[in-house]
């Protein structure tokens, strides 16, 4: 188990309706929110990916199209081979450093598990708009997909810690797959 031993004292000014963040502050919140909306929109992209990785995967009867949709988180979550070949035909873009190579990489790799994390949220949100994601998204659409890409965040890190703690089913079911030995914690 790991955490750390800090002092934590709570800002009584925070309570007032006029306070304000130090400048310092208010920047690195400008950051992390254009961060985060630079990653909901390569999200998005990976979400219209899906019809390529998985075709037919909207066709068929609910049941039939839950079946393969289980089939498909798992291979994402258990099948290394596939995996790794999948991540060995990426192409890197233009002006970016070359990826690690796919014969070097093991199931331990935080890439590795980055991609099983993307591609199993970017599968979910594909089939949760039955394939039609759109160019822009406002409101709760939005912050919907916000959600699920934080929450990618914190199942990326439960699994490379083989330990995660969660309410929510899909999660608690991502995590079983990907780290059968690991802990949850529901």
């Amino acid at each position: 188990t790991r955490y750390e031993d800090i002092r934590f004292q709570f800002n009584e000014a925070l309570t007032g309706a006029n306070y304000a963040l130090p400048p310092s502050a208010a920047e690195a919140l400008q950051e992390q929110t254009a961060e985060l909306r630079e990653d909901v929109e390569r999200f998005l992209d990976r979400v219209r990916l899906i019809p390529t990785l998985i075709p037919n995967l909207l066709e068929g009867t609910s049941a039939e199209r839950q079946s393969l949709r289980e089939a498909a988180e798992e291979v994402i979550a258990t099948n290394t081979d596939a995996m790794l070949k999948f991540y060995g035909s990426l192409e890197v873009p233009s002006g970016e450093l070359p990826l690690p190579p796919a014969t070097i990489m093991t199931r331990d790799w935080a890439l590795f598990r980055w991609q099983q994390v993307q591609l199993l949220f970017a599968l979910d949100a594909y089939c949760r708009y039955g394939g039609r994601v759109p160019d822009t998204l406002s409101g709760k659409a939005y912050e919907k997909i916000e959600h699920d890409v934080l929450d990618a965040h914190y199942l990326l890190l439960g699994t490379l810690e083989g330990s995660f703690a969660t309410r929510e089913k899909k999660l608690q079911r991502w995590f079983g797959l990907l780290c059968p030995d690991g802990q949850l914690y529901s």
